[in-house]
């Protein structure tokens, strides 16, 4: 009999409890995104949906049921004709766009040891920007590579074996993302004290280059020249939470913020299309933008949305993703309270948002 390791167990537990309080527990968007014309978005939520909605006027298109568990992650192809979707249910769904049907279903292998089977729950999804490749970032410390077309799998990435002097059998992909200019994968991890990690797309070989000497990150986003990563960094009990940009090729810090008041770090980081603004996640208003080049907070009265049924424990709103539009003059931050609004950037208005 094949006996799950420890941390997969907990892990299941937290998914069966979760799925048992679910009637009573609020809907909480777990990450958004636009579609790459600017005219949807669309968000994985906790009650195992997959919502895409107008993006100019906020009307509810599609509510896509096929996940048993919540959604952790969501993103469109490059042509904007698919979007993927990855859940703790252990699975990838691939949805029509223009129909709302559910194309193609992927299960990433399990991870057998001796007499050990882990659960593999899918954290993150990403499509490369020539749409060759989907990857999903799991848990336990794996990265699935399908060819997007064929949907066979081409690669399974082992998160623990990139650096030899951490022990990150506890770690999962909680972050992933291919480069803009698609020379490379990186990867940042829960649970570790490094990352994130870069894997050139070549053959998927682990690279040496990048700030593999990070730690705490909660986020990260690669600017659209893919020379730099943004990095939402928690330094922990008595530290501040800051954004590092990072020069991916000698991979030395190169600037540092304090992010916020606060000691926890956003979940939720990006860059502007145009990559002279970097938003993130604020505890506070919904989000901070940043001018990329010299630091400086650009002053924005941001109007706050309405809250829905408030979590129990927590009178914060947490952004769990934030993302820019194509044009670059909205953006859509989703977090708990059943919060998935839109806003502009220039003004801070809150163009629409999500009610359920």
């Amino acid at each position: 009999m094949k006996v799950r390791n420890s941390h997969s167990i907990l892990i299941l537990f937290f998914i069966l409890f979760a799925a048992s309080a679910c009637s009573s527990q609020p809907e909480e968007f777990e990450s958004v995104v636009f579609s790459p014309d600017g005219e949807y978005v669309a968000a994985g939520s906790s009650d195992s949906k997959v919502r895409v909605w107008n993006a100019d006027t906020g009307e509810l298109i599609f509510t896509l049921s096929g996940h048993s568990r919540s959604v952790s992650d969501v993103a469109f192809s490059p042509d904007g004709s698919i979007l993927a979707s990855g859940s703790v249910d252990e699975t990838a769904v691939f949805w029509d766009v223009a129909t709302g049907k559910k194309i193609h279903v992927f299960k990433p292998e399990h991870i057998i040891q001796g007499n050990m089977e882990s659960l593999v729950i899918i954290y993150s999804v990403a499509f490369s920007p020539d749409g060759k490749w989907f990857a999903a970032g799991s848990d336990p410390s794996t990265i699935h590579i399908w060819d997007a077309n064929s949907r066979e799998l081409v690669k399974i990435l082992d998160v623990s074996k990139s650096s030899a002097n951490l022990l990150l059998d506890q770690s999962s992909p909680h972050g992933i993302e291919f480069s803009p200019d698609g020379s490379f994968l990186a990867a940042f991890t829960w649970g570790s004290t490094s990352g994130p990690y870069l894997w050139e797309t070549k053959n998927f070989e682990m690279t040496p280059v990048g700030p593999v000497d990070e730690d705490s990150v909660e986020a990260f986003a690669i600017s659209p020249d893919s020379k730099t990563i943004a990095t939402s960094k928690d330094e922990g009990v008595g530290g501040i939470n800051t954004i590092e940009l990072w020069d991916i090729l000698s991979g030395q810090m190169i600037k540092r913020w304090k992010a916020t008041q606060y000691k926890t770090a956003s979940r939720a980081i990006t860059y502007s299309p145009d990559g002279k603004i970097i938003a993130y996640g604020d505890f506070e208003k919904m989000f901070t933008l940043r001018d990329a080049n010299t630091g400086k907070v650009i002053n924005l009265d941001v109007e706050l949305p309405a809250k829905g049924t408030p979590p129990s424990n927590t009178d914060f709103i947490i952004p769990s993703s934030i993302a820019f539009s194509p044009d670059g003059t909205r953006v859509a931050v989703s977090a708990n309270f059943s919060i998935l609004g839109v806003w502009d950037v220039k003004s801070g208005r809150l163009l629409w948002q999500f009610v359920q």
